[in-house]
C-alpha cells in the first residue's frame, strides 16, 4: 500500500479520461442547446406601464432590459417596444419620478413573437429611496440588480453576493459564497474573515436576528452549515452604523428565502465525483460508523445530558458494580474502534422549494416551504514536519531525514440537510413574517498519523547443538525489527442550528408614514461529539529468518535433525498501545432576542431626513460539558495486525472499562451573555446629492462563567503570575509563568466582564452625478472575548502538545474604523466600478502567546491575552462590466472581480519582546492572526439567453495568510504558523431548456493547487503540513414549474 498517491486522481491515465469526459460533456451541451432552439427569429416585448391610482398610461417611465443593455422611456401612451430580441429570459427594472421601482425577473420572449407586459406603478408618498428598498425586500434580493440598489441605499459601506450568482457560481453554502465578496474569506472552510478580522470582530444574522455558536473555541458561527437552498442573498457591512450590533466590525446578514410572489415548486438533484474520495479504497471508517439518513445518530434527547445534574453523558449509562462497590459508567456499543477501510460511492443531494401566495380580502398571504440534503465523503493526505525547537529564533531549523515527516491522512463522511419555512401576510400598511429554520450536520471524522518508520534492527546469533567438543555450529538465525509510531482519532460529531422568528414592519400614516419594524427570535446553536476516541502507540514489526549450514547439517544425527526441523521462518506484526482516550463534549447556546426600531421622516427646506431609533436585547445561556477518561491498557496487551495498516483489532480495546475517575481535563462550565442596547441616528435634511447620516448606540455587555467539576468539590486553580499577584518569593522569581493554587473552591475560578460602551458613526455620502457616489465613514465598536478566553480552567485537545488556558482578566477590545468609497455604475445597471481604502486601531486586541508552567517538567500553556495596539490597513478594488461596449458578439459575456490588498501590525506585550529580543527576533510587532495579504476573485462568465447555455470561470486567489504568530518563553522560540498562497479555479456550465428545466456541469478545483504551511522564522520558511484536497467532478438536473 503506497503512502502516499502520486496524484490526486490516483493515476495520470485517469486524469486523462476526466479531463476527455469534461470535453465531451461541454460539446454536447453545447450541441444540445443549439437542436433544442427551434427557431432563431428575433422576438419582440412591449411593455405598457399603467398609474395604479388614476388607471391611466404612464409616460416618460423609464423601462431597462437589463441582460440586452436597453433602455427606453414610454409614449405619452404608456408604451414602450423592443424588438431583435433573442428569445430567452430576461429582468426588467421600470421606474418613474414620484413612483415605486418595480423589478420584474424571468420575463419570457418567445422568437417569432411579440409578448406585451402590462405593468402597474403605485405613486410614491414617501421618500423614493425608502420605495426602492420596500420594493427590493418585498420581490426578493438574490438578483445582482437588486442587491446593488440595497448597496446603494445602504448608510454604510455594504457589500453582497445573491442567490443567482451562488447558483451561477455553483456555491453549495454561505462559506463558498462568502469567498466571492469583496475583502472576505473563510478559515478552515467555515469561519467568516471580514479585511482580516476574525471571529470576535464579526457578527453573523440571519434575517437582522444575532445567531449563537456551539463553537467551543471560537465566536463563530459556522458558516457551511447554511446550504445555498435557503439563502437569498448574503449581505456583508463593512462599516458600522448605530443600527447594527456593537460588535460589527464586519457584520455578515444570511437573508433567507421570503413568501414568493405567485406559486413555486422547484427541485433539484445532484451528484458529484471526488478525485480523492469516489471510488478509492485508502478511504477509513470503523464498525458502527458512519451516517444514518437523518444523521442524528448522536441525539438520543434533546439535551446532551441525562438529567440537569452531573449525569451520564449521551453514549453512556451507568450499571451496578461488584459487591461492596459503587456503580459504575460504561460505554454504550454504538461506536467501536475497528477501523476498516471502504470505497465510498459519489457525493449525493436534493433539494426543493415550494410555495404561493394569494390575495384575501385586503392582505397579500403566502407561505415558502424549502429543504435540501446532501451527503459527501473527503478524503485528504499529506504530510505534517518536524521541526527543532531551538531558544535562538535563528537556530531553529526543521527536522533531518525521514524521522522528520508524519504521514496523516483524513477521512470524513459528512451529511448537512435543512429545512425553512416562511410564512406571511402583508397588505398596503403592515408585513407579518413567520419564519423558522433548522440545519443540521453531522461528521463522521477518521484522522490517523503515521510517524517515521525505524531503521531495521538487525542481529545475528548462531545456532549450534551439543556441548563441548561435540559442539556443532550448523546455521545462524537473523532477527530483523523495526517500529513505527501512529495515532488514530475517530471522532462523531453533530452541529445543530435553529431559529424561529417573528417580525413585523408597519407603515404608521398617523406619524408622517414613519415605518416600525419589530423582531422576536429564539435561537438554538449545539455541538455533540459522543465518545470521541484516540489511540496512540507503535506498530512492531518482527521477523526471525533462519539459515543451516547443508554441510554442517549433512553430519548430523537422526535425532539431532529431528531437534532443528522445527526451526523455520517467524513474521510477526502486531500494535503496542500506548494509550486509549474516550471522550464525551456537548456545548450548547440558547438565546431570546428582541428588537425594534421606528424611522420617522420629516422635510426641512424641501429637503427630506430622517430620524430613527431602536432598542435590542439578546439573552443567550451556554452550557459546555465535558467528560474524558483515559483508558488504563494493560501492559501486556498487543493488538494483532496483518501489516501496518490493518486496525480492524483495535475493536479490542472497547472491552475495557471506563475508569472511576475522569481526568483533569474534564471540565464543564456554564455562560450567560447578556446585551441590551439602545440608539438613536438622524439623516440630516440636505439636497439630494448629499446625505450625512450619524448617530450613536449604547451597548451593554453583561459576560459570567461559572465553573463545575465533575471530579471532587474542590480543583486546581492555574493563574499568570504577574507582580502584582505574586505572593511569595517563588513567584516573585517566577513572573510571567503560570502558577497553580490546588483545594479551591470552583468559584474563584468564576469570570465576568459587566460593562457599557458607547459607540458612536458618522457616514457621509456625496452623489455629484446619478452613478457616481463618494462615501466617508467613521464608527466605533468592541470585540468580545471568548467564554472559553476568559474562564481560567485547562483545556486540552486530543492531538494538542499543548494546553489552552483561559485568561480571567482580559477585557474587551474596542477600534476605531475609518474607511472611504468611490463607486461609478457606468452603462448596464448590473456594470459597477468601485474602490475603497481602510483603517482600523484596535486597543486592546486579544491574540495568543505561550506561557511555561514552574513545574519541572515546563509544560507550556497556550494563553490568552491583551497585546498592545494595532492597526489595520488596506485597499479594495471592484469591477463588474459587460463586455457587449467593445463588440456587439461579445454582448453574452461579461467579466467581473475584486481585489483586497491588506496590511496589519500587533504590538507585543513588554514582558514577551523581552523575551523575543533574547531570541534574536527583532521587531516589536507582528501581524495579526488571520491576517491574508491578498484576496482577490476573477470570473468570465457567458451566456446565451436564446440557447439558455451559460459558462462561466471562477478564479479565487487566497494570499499568504498569517494562521498564528509567533512568542517565546524563557528558553524556546515557538515560529509563526503561515499558510502560503492558494489559488482555486471552478468551471460552471448550466443549461436551460424546455421550458422547465435546468442541467448543469461543475467542475471544481481545476488546478488541485498543493495547500502548505510554514513555520516562519524572521531567518526561515521551515515546512509544517502539505496536502491536496482533490477536484471535483458535479452533475445536477432541476426543473422550476
Amino acid at each position: 500500500m503506497n503512502e502516499l498517491p502520486s496524484s490526486p486522481l490516483g493515476s495520470r491515465d485517469r486524469s486523462v479520461r476526466l479531463a476527455r469526459a469534461c470535453l465531451i460533456i461541454f460539446g454536447s451541451l453545447w450541441c444540445a442547446a443549439g437542436a433544442l432552439v427551434q427557431d432563431t427569429t428575433p422576438g419582440a416585448l412591449r411593455v405598457r406601464v399603467i398609474d395604479q391610482d388614476w388607471d391611466v398610461p404612464l409616460a416618460e417611465a423609464t423601462v431597462q432590459v437589463l441582460e440586452a443593455e436597453k433602455k427606453q422611456l414610454t409614449a405619452e401612451d404608456g408604451n414602450v417596444l423592443f424588438d431583435m430580441l433573442p428569445g430567452g429570459s430576461y429582468t426588467l427594472v421600470i421606474s418613474a419620478p414620484g413612483f415605486e421601482r418595480k423589478v420584474l425577473n424571468h420575463v419570457v420572449v418567445i422568437p417569432g413573437e411579440a409578448k406585451l407586459e402590462e405593468v402597474r406603478l403605485n405613486g410614491a408618498f414617501v421618500d423614493m429611496d425608502e420605495f426602492v428598498v420596500k420594493d427590493i425586500d418585498l420581490g426578493g434580493g438574490g438578483s445582482t440588480l437588486q442587491l446593488l440598489e440595497i448597496r446603494s441605499q445602504h448608510s454604510g459601506l455594504m457589500d453582497a453576493v445573491g442567490a443567482d450568482m451562488m447558483s451561477k457560481a455553483g456555491a453549495g453554502t454561505a462559506a463558498a459564497a462568502l469567498k466571492m465578496v469583496t475583502g472576505a474569506t473563510v478559515q478552515d472552510g467555515k469561519y467568516a474573515v471580514i479585511r482580516g478580522l476574525g471571529d470576535r470582530y464579526t457578527a453573523t444574522l440571519v434575517n437582522g436576528v444575532r445567531m449563537p455558536t456551539a463553537d467551543k473555541d471560537k465566536r463563530a458561527v459556522h458558516m457551511d452549515q447554511f446550504p445555498s437552498s435557503i439563502i437569498e442573498s448574503i449581505q456583508v457591512t463593512k462599516t458600522f452604523m448605530p443600527d447594527q450590533q456593537g460588535d460589527a466590525s464586519g457584520g455578515i446578514n444570511i437573508i433567507t428565502k421570503s413568501v414568493p410572489d405567485g406559486p413555486v415548486l422547484s427541485m433539484s438533484v445532484s451528484t458529484e465525483y471526488d478525485s480523492n474520495a469516489t471510488g478509492q479504497n485508502d478511504f477509513k471508517t470503523y464498525r458502527g460508523g458512519g451516517n444514518d439518513f437523518g444523521g442524528m445518530r448522536g441525539v438520543g434527547s434533546l439535551r446532551f445530558w441525562d438529567s440537569s445534574s452531573m449525569g451520564n453523558p449521551r453514549g453512556t449509562h451507568s450499571v451496578p458494580g461488584k459487591e461492596g462497590e459503587k456503580r459504575k459508567t460504561v460505554a454504550d456499543e454504538k461506536y467501536s474502534s475497528a477501523i476498516k477501510s471502504k470505497s465510498p460511492p459519489g457525493n449525493y443531494g436534493f433539494k426543493f422549494a415550494v410555495g404561493d401566495a394569494a390575495d384575501v380580502g385586503e392582505w397579500r398571504l403566502g407561505g415558502l416551504l424549502t429543504g435540501s440534503y446532501s451527503q459527501k465523503y473527503k478524503y485528504r493526505n499529506g504530510y505534517k514536519f518536524g521541526m527543532m525547537p531551538n531558544q535562538s529564533a535563528r537556530e531553529t531549523a526543521p527536522l533531518k531525514g525521514e524521522g522528520a515527516k508524519t504521514y496523516v491522512e483524513t477521512s470524513t463522511d459528512e451529511q448537512l440537510w435543512s429545512m425553512g419555512l416562511t410564512l406571511g401576510a402583508k397588505n398596503e400598511l403592515n408585513e407579518i413574517k413567520f419564519t423558522g429554520i433548522y440545519s443540521h450536520q453531522s461528521l463522521d471524522v477518521v484522522d490517523i498519523r503515521h510517524g517515521p518508520k525505524s531503521e531495521m534492527s538487525t542481529t545475528i546469533d548462531e545456532l549450534s547443538i551439543g556441548r563441548g567438543s561435540r559442539k556443532k555450529t550448523y546455521g545462524e538465525s537473523q532477527s530483523d525489527s523495526r517500529t513505527r509510531t501512529f495515532s488514530s482519532i475517530m471522532q462523531y460529531t453533530e452541529n445543530a442550528n435553529g431559529s424561529l422568528q417573528l417580525t413585523g414592519k408597519h407603515t404608521l400614516p398617523w406619524l408622517n408614514d414613519a415605518e416600525l419594524d419589530w423582531t422576536g427570535a429564539y435561537n438554538m446553536a449545539e455541538s455533540i461529539e459522543p465518545d470521541r476516541r484516540r489511540i496512540t502507540g507503535s506498530y512492531v514489526y518482527h521477523r526471525d529468518i533462519v539459515r543451516h549450514y547443508a554441510d554442517v547439517v549433512g553430519t548430523l544425527t537422526p535425532s539431532q535433525l529431528q531437534q532443528i526441523r522445527a526451526e523455520q521462518d517467524v513474521e510477526q506484526s502486531k500494535w503496542v498501545i500506548d494509550s486509549f482516550e474516550r471522550r464525551w463534549q456537548d456545548t450548547r447556546e440558547d438565546a431570546w432576542q428582541g428588537q425594534a426600531n421606528l424611522k420617522v421622516p420629516f422635510t426641512v427646506l424641501e429637503n427630506e431626513g430622517y430620524a430613527k431609533g431602536g432598542v435590542f436585547g439578546d439573552f443567550m445561556d451556554r452550557t459546555y460539558r465535558n467528560r474524558v477518561y483515559e483508558i488504563d491498557v494493560p501492559a501486556t496487551m498487543t493488538l494483532d495486525a496483518v501489516n501496518e495498516y490493518d486496525y480492524r483489532s483495535f475493536g479490542k480495546l472497547d472491552g475495557l472499562d471506563l475508569p472511576e475517575n475522569l481526568t483533569p481535563a474534564s471540565i464543564e462550565y456554564d455562560g450567560r451573555q447578556d446585551l441590551t442596547a439602545y440608539y438613536c441616528m438622524l439623516k440630516a435634511p440636505l439636497p439630494e446629492w448629499l446625505e450625512l447620516v450619524g448617530g450613536a448606540r449604547v451597548e451593554s455587555t453583561l459576560m459570567e462563567t461559572t465553573v463545575k467539576s465533575p471530579l471532587s468539590d474542590k480543583i486546581v486553580l492555574n493563574y499568570l503570575i504577574t507582580e502584582q499577584n505574586a505572593q511569595n518569593d517563588f513567584e516573585r522569581a517566577n513572573v510571567g509563568r503560570i502558577g497553580a493554587r490546588s483545594n479551591v473552591e470552583p468559584k474563584e475560578a468564576d469570570a465576568e466582564i459587566d460593562q457599557v460602551d458607547v459607540l458612536p458613526a458618522i457616514s457621509l455620502n456625496v452623489k455629484p452625478l446619478e452613478d457616481f457616489s463618494l462615501r466617508l465613514t467613521y464608527g466605533k465598536t468592541i470585540a468580545r472575548p471568548t467564554f472559553k478566553e476568559i474562564t481560567p480552567v485547562l483545556y486540552q485537545d486530543y492531538d494538542a502538545s499543548q494546553v489552552f488556558l483561559g485568561n480571567p482578566d482580559l477585557v474587551m477590545s474596542e477600534l476605531d474604523n475609518y474607511d472611504a468609497r468611490v463607486e461609478w455604475r457606468p452603462g448596464n445597471a448590473t456594470d459597477l466600478i468601485a474602490a475603497s481604502v481602510f483603517y482600523k486601531t484596535i486597543s486592546d486586541p486579544i491574540q495568543y502567546s505561550t506561557r511555561r508552567d514552574t513545574g519541572a517538567g515546563s509544560l507550556d500553556y497556550i494563553y490568552p491575552e491583551n497585546y498592545g495596539d494595532a492597526e489595520i490597513k488596506g485597499l479594495e478594488f471592484e469591477m463588474r462590466k459587460g463586455l457587449g461596449f467593445i463588440w456587439s458578439e461579445l454582448s453574452p459575456f461579461s467579466v467581473g472581480g475584486n481585489l483586497t490588498l491588506q496590511d496589519s501590525e500587533v504590538k507585543y506585550p513588554k514582558d514577551i519582546r523581552a523575551k523575543l529580543l533574547k531570541a534574536e527576533v527583532r521587531d516589536d510587532s507582528r501581524p495579526m492572526d488571520g491576517q491574508s495579504e491578498i484576496l482577490g476573485n476573477v470570473n468570465l462568465m457567458f451566456e446565451d439567453v436564446g440557447t439558455g447555455l451559460s459558462v462561466g470561470l471562477f478564479y479565487n486567489l487566497k494570499g499568504e495568510t498569517y494562521v498564528s504568530g509567533d512568542t517565546a518563553t524563557d528558553d524556546t522560540y515557538v515560529p509563526s504558523i503561515v499558510e502560503k498562497p492558494v489559488g482555486t479555479l471552478d468551471l460552471i456550465i448550466g443549461l436551460k431548456f424546455a421550458k422547465v428545466w435546468r442541467l448543469g456541469v461543475e467542475i471544481k478545483n481545476l488546478l488541485n493547487p498543493e495547500i502548505e504551511t510554514v513555520y516562519r522564522t524572521p531567518y526561515r520558511d521551515i515546512p509544517n503540513t502539505r496536502y491536496k484536497i482533490g477536484r471535483i467532478y458535479g452533475l445536477s438536473l432541476g426543473c422550476d414549474w
